[in-house]
């Protein structure tokens, strides 16, 4: 049969257009896999840098934190009050403010104490006292920082931090009220005596120590603005007061450009073969980013559950055994510098087996879950509560300078474990045996101090539960005669 030219072109013309379909899906799916890759990329490197600078804001909140912790350490003391401002002593200010200890220990170089009008009473520098006039650039970032200290709650002070110039240095700074923890017949708690200025230099040797610590590249402080630099990263360092001091920058890692690294011969294979590997490798360029996004998030994911497991339990999210051991070495370890106690509650819950018997583990273990939130209740937000094992918790109170505090938590957690628990439709009842230890009274040594505090439970529970017992050396005596 004849075709006419018309017809003939027509199906040239079909016949063409059925051959440039697939290339043209080809290429259609080769540009939308390499805008892929590069938008991946782009969003790595964002992400990267987001994360980046999320973590070095929280690294420098968090050196400010510990040095208003370290201030209010000695700033809220009544030696403080008696020796450095009432009645000055030379071998109190020698101990504490002299020689190389606050800069070997915590980097703090400016010692600086302010009358309560923000007069110069002394001021120290690298452990010798200095005697220059308080610098005029930085005496409204001071008054600011001072303006905060004063307006907190005296019985328990929050000093005011901040960044700020001293001497053409910058310096993170802490001031807080000097005031007495406690009153006496020349002392009240609710007068300020003085404010204590602590600071600590943001010099070469702190950005060193964040870089090895937190993995930052290349951290760098400028005193000037620098020009946009898109491999830097960059984040501002103000006043007090708002006003732009420096910047500090680094180099951005870029794990988008690694990727891209990788994924590069790929698309050089890609371009040479690509109609007859354009479809697998779409396919496998989408599976393995899948596969990595899967990969990261299950890392990090595996990364919290471990270190929850490590010093978290899992039944009443409590810190366990090991973080208790660790907290109450460091208050131990505190309390001859700052002249105070440390407390320790051994507690044991009485008739726990009973109602993990009678209505199940699952019952016991909520039990044990509300058990711990109502502990934290009676207790301050400085204090460790937190579970040994079984139906045994501990608790960790910092800073007591009276026993009777601790008689006060013990007598609180008594009286509130007797209440009863409602678990589904019933109540549950129990109450608490308490041992009791106090440090450095009872000793020093963790295992000793909870061994003793052991003791002292078992002696509650032997005298008929719903009690605490304070540790004697007479109750060892007695287990070692009845072993």
């Amino acid at each position: 049969m004849d075709l006419s030219e018309v017809e003939l072109n027509g199906i040239i013309g079909r016949l063409r257009r059925s051959l440039l379909l697939p290339y043209s899906l080809v290429i259609g799916a080769t540009i939308a896999v390499i805008f892929l890759i590069l938008y991946s990329a782009h969003s790595l490197n964002t992400y990267s840098n987001i994360e980046a600078t999320t973590l070095f804001n929280n690294v420098y909140n968090k050196e400010l934190e510990d040095l208003g912790k370290l201030n209010k350490d000695y700033s809220y003391w009544n030696d403080m009050v008696q020796n450095l401002i009432l009645s000055p002593r030379q071998d109190f200010i020698r101990e504490n403010f002299l020689g190389p200890y606050l800069v070997d220990s915590f980097n703090v170089s400016r010692v600086i104490v302010l009358n309560p009008d923000l007069t110069l009473k002394m001021s120290f520098h690298n452990g010798e006292v200095i005697t220059p006039p308080l610098p005029d650039e930085i005496g409204a970032d001071i008054q600011h920082l001072a303006k905060i200290a004063l307006n907190s709650d005296m019985t328990d002070p929050t000093p005011a931090t901040g960044t700020l110039w001293i001497d053409d240095v910058i310096y993170l700074v802490s001031v807080g009220a000097i005031t007495p923890t406690e009153s006496n017949s020349i002392m009240d708690t609710n007068k300020v005596y003085g404010l204590l200025i602590m600071a600590k230099a943001l010099g070469p040797d702190l950005l060193i120590e964040w870089e090895t610590g937190f993995k930052f590249h290349a951290l760098e402080l400028h005193t000037k603005s620098m020009p946009s630099d898109e491999n830097l990263l960059s984040q501002p360092i103000k006043s007090p007061q708002g006003r732009w001091l420096a910047e500090i920058n680094w180099v951005s890692q870029k794990p988008g450009n690694r990727f891209l690294s990788q994924v590069i011969p790929w698309v050089v294979i890609l371009s040479v073969l690509i109609i007859a590997v354009s479809i697998f490798f779409v396919v496998r360029v989408q599976l393995f980013t899948k596969k990595t996004a899967n990969t990261l998030t299950e890392l990090h994911k595996n990364r919290q559950q471990l270190n929850t497991l490590a010093y978290y339990d899992s039944v009443t999210s409590l810190p366990n055994r090991s973080l208790f051991l660790d907290r109450l070495g460091q208050a131990v370890a505190a309390n001859h510098r700052l002249g105070t106690l440390t407390g320790i509650l051994y507690i044991d819950l009485d008739g726990f087996k009973q109602v993990n018997d009678s209505r199940g583990h699952d019952v016991g273990d909520m039990l044990l879950h509300m058990v711990g939130q109502r502990m934290l209740h009676c207790t301050r937000e400085e204090d460790t509560v937190a579970r040994l094992g079984g139906d045994e918790f501990c608790i960790l109170i910092k800073n007591m300078t009276l026993i009777t505090d601790i008689e006060s938590i013990a007598s609180k957690l008594i009286h509130e474990l007797r209440k009863p628990f409602l678990i589904g439709s019933e109540e549950s009842f129990i109450s608490a045996s308490i041992g009791v230890v106090v440090s450095p009274n009872d000793g020093n040594d963790k295992s000793e101090l909870l061994k003793k505090a052991d003791i002292a439970m078992y002696q509650a529970k032997e005298n008929g539960r719903n009690q605490y017992r304070y540790y004697t050396s007479e109750l060892t005596e007695m287990v070692e005669h009845q072993a």
